[in-house]
């Protein structure tokens, strides 16, 4: 009896740390919205194999800001060079999201925007910090990732691009 036992047991630890280890590239499939207030699963975010960034922030964190505005200067490099997207989610609550939009348009930045007003969608990926990146290459796997981002760090995810696509 006790062998059944055991054997279940290894069995289940088995299949939780495997299912644990293979999905933690995979986004959880959380409800998030884009900044035109319409409703979406955070699993529609990918970039048809090929590689994608995601990108939390804050538009009251300053670090954020000058992140964005550095990672939107090298995008279209990024576009042409590694046919990549990024999807950048806002964390803002509820009471400052509204000023999203208006923010994304007043910088011109051309990411893919969503909004996780609720965090649950940050939380699920145990993300706290912000600027908060996660590259992913074309098959769903994080190829590089950074909490609090800076001014520099483009170039950091840039040379994480040109490795898995041997530019």
């Amino acid at each position: 009896m006790k062998k059944k036992h055991l054997s279940a047991f290894l069995i289940i630890l088995y299949s939780v740390l495997y299912f644990h280890v293979q999905g933690q590239s995979l986004i959880p499939d959380i409800q998030i919205k884009t900044i035109d207030g319409e409703s979406t699963s955070s699993t529609s975010i990918q970039n048809e194999g090929k590689p994608y960034i995601l990108c939390f922030w804050k538009s009251c964190c300053n670090s954020s800001l000058k992140f964005m505005g550095a990672l939107n200067e090298v995008y279209p490099d990024l576009v042409e060079a590694y046919g990549i997207k990024v999807f950048a989610i806002a964390i803002d609550d509820s009471r400052t999201s509204a000023r999203i939009k208006p923010l994304v348009n007043g910088n011109n930045w051309e990411f893919d925007f969503y909004l996780d007003a609720n965090m649950e969608l940050a939380r699920a990926m145990n993300i706290s910090l912000t600027p908060h990146c996660i590259v992913y290459d074309g098959a769903n796997n994080i190829i590089w990732k950074k909490s609090v981002c800076m001014e520099g760090d483009e170039s950091v995810i840039e040379a994480e691009l040109s490795k898995i696509t041997n530019q």
